[in-house]
């Protein structure tokens, strides 16, 4: 709660516990507001401020203080009033009615919000330029005073336009939604309807029941999460994954609201309802974090709070001792700016505006994040990713995609046939043809990519008949070739050990260290795929975690959940590959990536370090455009408009500066540049327990 100090001494209890002597006779009435705030100050403001609510006045100063023509409209009386003395000597007669409807159109809004303020013991940027327009319409600097009340408000508008722009991805992909959906009357399942002429009502995209029939036409914009029922249609979700290449869906593939259908129609069956889909779970998520306020944020928070007392505090120093230690006049007099005009001046000037917008570069880097595909769960993810140095990537799922791919074929009488090369006719190409035509029956996980391998190649046709797959031994068919010779073949499928593929975007020249390795094969051919130069023993999971946050201390963790749930956990920042993810690996996941390649990984390391940057940049812009313009305003040399518009033009520089996060750093084209920054990157495999010998009891990883 507010206390008042009545006492020549001034007592500061919320900077230290000494007394500050200040020798003048004359009482000083000081209003103090202490930073700890307890319950009943806290019911207290809210209490003030709803009931400023419930009788309009805080509605009313937010309307009449962001009306941008209100705002205009003053700043344009006021440079008449400037000006048109200068143009026309006849107007002289009207400067005062100028200036004096101008300022009620700003400064009455100004008023408002800082009594609010006031009353709920809140002294901020908005109560002491409030305080100090009114004081220079006192002392018969009427211009002034209105130049400060409409430079303060144009960059307060500025700063919304830069919060918007910071925010605009999000506000983006909430307008690309459709507000309804195009829901199909019931019909007999067994005879899908023809899609040219399919009966269909509007219904509410809220309302759209999960279940439900939904039709896409083209140039539409799915509502909902679903799966394809009938159709086909090729769709972008380059505004939802960042992945720009389009993607055709047809009967059967899943779809995720806010999908664009570029052609085609269909037919999509709901899987979740509007709250759940895809496209809300982007906006929401990408809202809770631009609102979170990671530990920097919450710092100056509390530091502009108590620097703003201060700010007070020295201001009516200045205005008592100039007086008496440099013989300032109190009152501005024969052409020298008195003290009370040099401490408006240092009130302005060394209000915290700027530093209260310096967190905004937290909320552009949330908003270019997720608009290529990126989530974070709050905003102490950016300052978690900046302080650590090591990354350790899952194997499976994760450098690889979990699926095989066949890379050629050895015949039995030793020939071989390379996958770059196509067949020719001959017992190579026959083998592949029957093994293909088999396997198409086949639930094998090597079936897929023995087909896949065959697709393209000018192969002989083969006809399969009496198909049996014997579990643990292989496959058993009678075949018939194209040129009409039947024999009967059994094909065994081997325990062969095998590498999943690796990710189509696989990093060059990273330096990798391994901590995993099942099998010397598999281990030899992901080490090979991604260009692994250092290599470790085999470790566990949780004593190689335990040995990373020994030996590198912060880690970032990727995985996809799959058996990862504790080491996800444990890590500083988890990052989750969102496609195949598990419920739990999303549940504490930090950052999601809805793409499944892990170029997103560097990314958004580069981003945190980005903006650790940034911050730092806009804070030092924030002191220095606070001492640029505080010590000439002291001294006298600044008139108090030229302060506004320095101070001002400091806080504009600060949000510009914000919104560079926008941009890409200029090194991610090469995902691995921009970690160049990091004192030391070392990335480990890692693999299941049960794949892994023992640990070792080394306190150090061997390199």
């Amino acid at each position: 709660m507010g206390r008042v100090i009545m006492i020549t001494p001034i007592h500061i209890p919320i900077l230290t516990p000494t007394l500050i002597l200040i020798p003048t006779p004359i009482p000083i009435l000081t209003l103090i507001w202490s930073p700890t705030k307890n319950t009943t100050h806290i019911r207290t403001v809210r209490l003030i401020k709803r009931a400023a609510e419930v009788l309009g006045i805080a509605g009313l100063a937010k309307a009449w203080g962001d009306n941008i023509t209100v705002v205009c409209a003053s700043t344009a009386l006021l440079l008449l009033e400037a000006i048109a003395p200068l143009v026309f000597p006849q107007a002289a007669s009207y400067q005062n009615l100028l200036v004096y409807s101008a300022i009620p159109l700003i400064g009455v809004p100004a008023l408002l919000d800082a009594i609010i303020d006031v009353a709920g013991g809140n002294v901020n940027i908005h109560v002491l330029i409030a305080f100090a327009a009114l004081a220079s319409v006192f002392m018969g600097n009427a211009l002034e005073g209105g130049l400060l009340l409409a430079m303060f408000s144009l960059s307060h508008q500025a700063e919304h336009y830069f919060t918007e722009e910071a925010m605009g991805d999000v506000k983006t992909l909430k307008d690309r939604n459709p507000e309804s959906a195009l829901v199909l009357d019931e019909f007999d399942q067994s005879k899908p309807p023809p899609l040219s002429s399919v009966p269909s009502k509007e219904v509410a995209v809220k309302d759209v029941a999960v279940g439900s029939y939904v039709l896409v036409k083209a140039g539409e914009v799915v509502p909902v999460d679903g799966d394809v029922y009938d159709g086909k249609a090729t769709v972008t979700v380059d505004h939802l994954t960042g992945e720009a290449t389009p993607i055709e869906k047809q009967a059967g593939d899943f779809i995720p609201g806010g999908a664009r259908n570029l052609d085609g129609i269909m037919i999509v069956k709901t899987t979740k309802v509007w709250s759940e889909s895809t496209v809300a779970r982007i906006m929401e998520l990408t809202r809770e974090v631009q609102s979170s306020r990671p530990k920097l944020e919450r710092w100056l928070d509390e530091f502009t709070e108590v620097y703003s007392q201060l700010v007070v505090v020295m201001s009516v120093a200045v205005a008592l001792l100039g007086p008496l230690l440099f013989k300032w006049p109190f009152m501005s007099s024969q052409g020298v700016r008195g003290s009370l005009y040099r401490a408006l001046g240092l009130m302005v000037s060394a209000s915290p505006c700027a530093l209260a917008v310096a967190p905004l570069a937290y909320a552009t880097v949330v908003s270019a994040c997720a608009n290529k595909g990126i989530l974070l769960k709050g905003g102490e993810v950016f300052d978690a990713l900046s302080a650590c140095n090591t990354v350790a990537f899952d194997k499976t799922g994760t450098l690889t995609t979990g699926e095989l791919r066949c890379k050629a074929i050895e015949p039995l009488h030793g020939h071989h046939l390379s996958s770059d090369t196509c067949c020719t006719p001959s017992c190579e190409g026959e083998a592949l043809a029957i093994a293909a035509a088999m396997e198409r029956g086949a639930t094998h996980p090597i079936a897929r990519a023995v087909v896949e391998h065959s697709q393209g190649k000018s192969l002989p046709g083969v006809e399969v008949d009496d198909f049996e797959s014997i579990p643990g031994q292989g496959l058993a068919a009678v075949v018939s070739t194209e040129v009409g010779v039947k024999a009967s073949q059994k094909a065994r499928l081997g325990s062969v050990e095998y590498v999943a593929s690796s990710q189509s975007s696989s990093w060059e020249a990273a330096k990798i260290r391994e901590a995993a390795g099942n099998s010397v094969y598999s281990k030899e051919l992901v080490q090979a795929a991604l260009s692994v130069d250092r290599k470790a023993k085999s470790f566990v999971k949780w004593p190689m975690m335990y040995l990373v946050f020994v030996d590198c201390g912060g880690l970032v963790m990727v995985g996809d959940g799959i058996n990862d749930d504790p080491a996800l956990a444990a890590a500083t920042v988890d990052i989750v590959l969102a496609k195949n993810a598990s419920a739990t690996a999303v549940q504490v996941a930090d950052v999601l990536l809805l793409q499944h390649a892990i170029d997103g990984v560097p990314f958004v390391i580069a981003k945190a370090h980005q903006t650790t940057s940034l911050i730092k940049q806009s804070v030092a812009l924030a002191l220095l455009s606070i001492f640029l313009a505080g010590l000439p305003s002291v001294l006298g040399v600044l008139p108090l408009w030229l302060t506004v518009l320095l101070h001002e033009g400091g806080t504009l520089l600060v949000c510009a500066n914000s919104v560079r996060a926008l941009k890409n750093p200029s090194s991610s084209l090469n995902p691995w540049k921009p970690l160049k920054g990091l004192s030391s990157l070392t990335t480990y495999f890692k693999e299941s327990k049960s794949s892994i010998p023992n640990i070792q009891s080394a306190g150090q990883i061997p390199t």
